[in-house]
């Protein structure tokens, strides 16, 4: 798949399945870290929301997948320093498998600048692609942001300039992961903190050092 057709179905992906999260970590001055428990995926057929009346997020029919390991989000940190701002995420196993995968982060900071981060990889492009978005309009920020997907590790990091978000004193983050198997019609995600397949919050305020 090309850069563009993967970004195209990880936008695909991420409308379908419409995961958020919320915050149950303490945040430590720059850093939150918070945990998931395993057996929390939840899948969408892609059949259904074109045959049902989808009027809202809520009518959309979820599956819980217990039993799907690849993209159980267990892990996440994020550290907000007084250059940069990173993300790190333990998988329960992350592999390459489907037509391509995704995480979708959003940001809101206390100057109300947001930010939609999305890193897409799949076939032909295991090693990702990461975009950093300024919502309404679209624009795609060109501010130095870097990335790692190691499926070795089952981890994935990314790393921002803080001025990607316009030098924030604090932000708030929500995260979700995704991947597909589009000739089965399949939509696989999970959220970073909850066992259910949507929360609408971010995570609490983590402040710059």
């Amino acid at each position: 798949m090309t850069r563009s057709a993967l970004r195209r179905a990880a936008l695909a992906a991420a409308a379908a399945v419409a995961l958020s999260t919320i915050g149950t970590g303490v945040a430590h001055a720059e850093r939150l870290a918070f945990t998931d428990r395993r057996g929390d995926v939840w899948s969408v057929d892609l059949d259904a929301l074109v045959e049902e009346e989808i009027t809202s997020p809520e009518d959309i029919p979820f599956e819980a997948e217990p039993k799907v390991k690849n993209g159980d989000i267990e892990r996440t940190v994020l550290r907000h320093g007084r250059r940069t701002v990173s993300v790190h995420v333990d998988f329960a196993e992350l592999r390459r498998v489907g037509e391509f995968r995704g995480d979708f982060l959003t940001f809101r900071t206390d100057t109300g600048a947001r930010r939609m981060v999305m890193l897409f990889a799949g076939q032909g492009l295991w090693r990702g692609g990461m975009e950093v978005i300024r919502p309404g309009a679209g624009e795609i920020l060109d501010c130095g942001a870097t990335h790692k997907i190691d499926y070795a590790e089952n981890t994935v990091d990314l790393r921002f300039p803080r001025a990607c978000f316009g030098e924030p004193r604090w932000l708030q983050m929500r995260a979700e992961s995704g991947w597909a198997r589009l000739e089965a019609g399949r939509v696989y995600g999970d959220n970073a903190h909850n066992r259910a397949p949507q929360n609408w919050q971010f995570t609490q305020r983590v402040f710059s050092n």
